[in-house]
């Protein structure tokens, strides 16, 4: 038997591109793979990034609907380019975004929380 997530949602569901809204529990969410094909998302909480294929930071780059979002696991970000490829900055919609480090993980020697200070202008694509 799998998790909860893999009996809940049918495999395929990032296959509903034109889906707006999805209220699950972010675990539920987080487990979705590839979830940048849901280009249409207005909404998506907080989604947990993973340094797997289908689960990065790059998902949201299509995501040009989006008017509220939530990063958790931001140290699963490889680098500044993998950051910027997100293109955060041009999402014209988006009016609330929250990014979540977690406390006490380091990231090139410095934890997560110092780095986050740095990291934001990357993520948001600002210089």
């Amino acid at each position: 038997m799998g998790s909860l997530s893999d009996d809940f949602l049918p495999s395929d569901i990032n296959n509903l591109s034109n889906l707006r809204y999805m209220k699950l529990p972010r675990d539920i969410i987080s487990s979705i793979c590839g979830i940048g094909k849901l280009k249409s998302l207005q909404e998506l909480d907080r989604f947990d990034l993973r340094n797997e294929m289908g689960y990065r930071i790059d998902e949201f780059k299509n995501l040009n609907d989006i008017c509220k979002l939530g990063i958790n696991c931001l140290e699963n970000v490889k680098d500044v380019e993998e950051a910027r490829n997100a293109q955060l900055c041009k999402k014209m919609r988006l009016t609330c975004l929250d990014l979540v480090w977690r406390v006490g993980t380091t990231v090139g020697g410095f934890l997560s929380s110092r780095t986050a200070l740095f990291a934001d202008e990357d993520l948001i694509g600002e210089n």
